[in-house]
């Protein structure tokens, strides 16, 4: 009945209690914005409340348990728009709260709760499901994300016949865009956390959106046949995070090469965005519609 459920959320309840104690007792330093502290608190309070509906939806309103006693799979209501609603619940919840917070150095703890997902639900639920369903079941995986919610859409798919050598000669170096991207904003937000380097991490959650969706597909082996909806949240996410982080990090080395600062975490995120928008947009353009 409850699976995994509350191994899952105990995990991340504890890690997001000890980030705040730690960050309000002195013991981790505190990192906080001189400008938007208020951008955080607002949509940490959004994260909250989306979580919060989320589970009523998925538990009160769609009745889980009566489905699973029933042994029926259920794909419609909150399951419509993310398989695993309750846990994507708790975490977008206990992500809210990190960001209520406001402390810039614990802001890695969600990407943490995904791949803590990822992995956790692969291993066990999804293999359960899997055996006791099957086709049914994979279908439902290629029309609904394991942890990001997404709005239901025709199921129209997309299918890439790269080969494997292209498909890895765009991949690395692509990968390496986006990390790249993420050192130096990190690194930039460590020695300072202005205005402009909160308007840097606009390219990063991009980013990290079509990652999450691509890096579930290709643990599960369904990213060369995507529907619209998750073809775009991935590489369609991907490309335009590289995009947004061209202009943003241009910016932000103009500023400081202005002011007489450092300016190699702005290079590195400008040639980071550079590859994550060409590469990705590379792989983009190889998927076509299925006939």
């Amino acid at each position: 009945m409850f699976g995994v459920e509350p191994f899952y959320v105990w995990v991340i309840a504890i890690l997001t209690v000890i980030a705040v104690l730690f960050d309000r007792t002195g013991v981790l330093p505190a990192v906080r914005p001189t400008w938007g502290l208020l951008l955080f608190i607002v949509l940490g309070a959004a994260l909250i409340i989306s979580g919060t509906a989320l589970w009523i939806k998925a538990v009160l309103i769609d009745k889980l348990d009566k489905n699973i006693e029933k042994n029926r799979l259920l794909t419609n209501g909150a399951y419509a728009i993310v398989r695993n609603p309750i846990y994507t619940a708790f975490a977008l919840i206990c992500s809210g709260a990190l960001l209520i917070n406001g402390n810039v150095l614990t802001f890695f703890l969600p990407l943490l709760y995904w791949l803590f997902m990822t992995v956790l639900m692969k291993n066990t639920e999804e293999k359960w499901l899997s055996e006791r369903y099957g086709s049914e079941y994979e279908a439902y995986c290629r029309r609904v994300n394991r942890c990001i919610p997404g709005i239901p859409d025709k199921y129209v798919l997309y299918e890439s016949d790269i080969s494997d050598a292209r498909w890895i000669a765009y991949d690395l170096p692509g990968n390496v865009g986006w990390i790249a991207y993420f050192t130096g904003l990190i690194l930039l937000l460590i020695n300072q956390v202005t205005a402009v380097s909160i308007i840097l991490i606009i390219p990063a959650i991009l980013m990290i959106i079509g990652i999450a969706e691509l890096v579930s597909e290709r643990i599960a082996k369904l990213d060369r046949i995507l529907p619209k909806i998750r073809l775009y949240r991935g590489f369609g996410a991907l490309t335009l995070g590289g995009a947004l982080g061209i202009v943003t990090s241009v910016i932000a080395l103009i500023i400081a090469v202005v002011n007489g600062n450092g300016c190699l975490q702005q290079i590195v995120m400008f040639v980071g965005a550079i590859l994550c928008f060409i590469l990705g947009g590379l792989l983009f353009k190889e998927y076509k519609r299925r006939k």
